[in-house]
């Protein structure tokens, strides 16, 4: 109910204002105040609608803006900002299985291997979001600039948020692959880097 009401597609808004329009041309043409004053009426609930839906995020706009902040405070080299971003018990993991725990620990590994490949650039692409149990689950491509290995690299992520007294926290990061060969095949030679 709330994406139908906070985060509704443009065009519904703008098809009822259309009619709303044509109901008040027309109330006015045959001067029938009822049909006039519906469409005024269906105007202002459409604007009403539109402006709603522009200025209430809803939780899974929340956490797609989350998600793009993440990724720039790895490029930006922001780690208390990342940090403040992960729930005490994130975990970091891959297809095969967990990594890291803690949120101290997915933040200093996250530092570590963000620093030994020097990430210059980072850009989230088809995001998709899904929400289950209250988890919305984000999952993206990321197109990523870096020093120490392959220029140009195109890796896709799963994130995990859960909502918290503090807001929206990722629980949980998940690489799932890099040039759409699986996280398990390529992880070890990603952390390796070209030092």
């Amino acid at each position: 109910m709330n994406d139908l009401l906070f985060d509704v597609s443009w065009w519904i808004p703008a098809l009822l204002a259309v009619i709303a329009i044509s109901l008040v041309v027309n109330g006015d043409k045959r001067q029938v105040s009822r049909v006039r004053n519906a469409g005024v009426g269906l105007l202002l609930v459409a604007v009403g609608w539109a402006l709603l839906s522009y200025f209430v995020d809803t939780d899974k706009e929340k956490v797609n803006k989350q998600t793009h902040r993440l990724i720039k405070d790895v490029v930006d080299g922001d780690w208390a900002d990342f940090r403040s971003h992960l729930t005490v018990s994130a975990t970091f993991a891959t297809k095969a299985g967990t990594v890291v725990t803690g949120g101290d620990l997915v933040s200093t590994y996250a530092q570590t291997s963000a620093e030994r490949i020097h990430v210059t650039s980072a850009t989230v692409r088809d995001l998709t979001d899904e929400e289950h149990d209250g988890v919305i689950a984000t999952r993206f491509s990321l197109v990523s600039t870096q020093d120490a290995l392959t220029p140009i690299e195109t890796s896709t992520w799963e994130f995990d948020w859960e909502k918290t007294t503090a807001g929206w926290k990722a629980s949980s990061l998940r690489l799932i692959s890099i040039r759409d060969v699986p996280s398990d095949d390529l992880f070890r030679e990603l952390m390796k880097g070209k030092h």
